[in-house]
């Protein structure tokens, strides 16, 4: 591909010990038509950062980081995470060695051994300490909204076209989701608003934010997560009563056997 980046998320693996959102919570209220998890981020010092996915295939592992950088900045701890935590972590999760490139061969992000089971059991490297999470969730598209609106945001696994990365440059506008796909991505989508009858949402990778359409994110979605932190949920001030923490509970608990 003409762009210089890397992709790296490997085929959608089927993951029926991981519930769904509609599932776990299933009268959520209306979300709102505008939700913005990308502003705070976007004004501290660094801003948001490739985390490596310019050279290697860590995309998922940098989607997932830039997740906690949204969801601590706005519960005002905020965290910043380096190229090298990165890059530790896809190293960690995948076995990848940055003295072979053989080895880079990017992450599953569900399914036993994949990359949302490591981050739940062991977590990236983060400013020193562990930054495991409590529970995740799976998002279909009924739910895209209400999880974008209540976690902070959610991994959003695709089928890239080869489109965007055709051209000296990626564009900020992604609507048209037709030709051959350039391979699978993974992105933190932070935010959304409806214009007109339609959903726009803000879309970040390699260190950028982009605008996505719903019909284009319809097309090319594979698989959608989501992270249930009770704990960062009540720091950004919202209410997340709705989502059966039993379930989720167990749901979690089977995973860690």
């Amino acid at each position: 591909m003409p762009v210089a980046v890397k992709l790296g998320r490997r085929p959608a693996v089927a993951d029926a010990r991981v519930p769904f959102l509609a599932a776990v919570a299933p009268a959520l209220p209306d979300p709102p038509a505008l939700v913005d998890w990308y502003a705070g981020p976007e004004e501290t010092p660094t801003g948001w950062l490739p985390l490596g996915n310019m050279t290697v295939s860590d995309c998922v592992i940098a989607a997932a980081l830039h997740l906690i950088q949204s969801a601590t900045c706005y519960a005002d701890a905020p965290i910043e995470p380096t190229e090298a935590e990165a890059i530790t972590a896809y190293s960690e999760a995948t076995g990848y060695d940055p003295a072979d490139p053989a080895t880079d061969a990017g992450a599953v992000i569900l399914g036993p051994g994949g990359f949302m089971e490591w981050w739940h059991k062991t977590g990236p490297m983060l400013g020193g300490r562990r930054r495991p999470i409590t529970a995740f969730v799976q998002v279909g598209a009924e739910h895209w909204k209400a999880a974008i609106h209540l976690f902070g945001g959610a991994l959003f696994g695709i089928d890239l076209p080869e489109n965007i990365v055709a051209g000296d440059d990626i564009p900020y506008g992604w609507d048209d989701a037709s030709g051959p796909s350039a391979g699978g991505h993974c992105v933190y989508v932070c935010g959304y608003f409806v214009s007109n009858g339609q959903t726009f949402y803000a879309v970040v990778s390699w260190g950028r934010r982009f605008l996505a359409s719903e019909a284009f994110l319809r097309a090319v979605t594979r698989e959608a997560v989501a992270v249930v932190d009770p704990d960062a949920i009540d720091a950004c001030g919202l209410n997340a009563d709705g989502v059966g923490t039993a379930a989720l509970s167990a749901a979690m608990a089977a995973l860690r056997t």
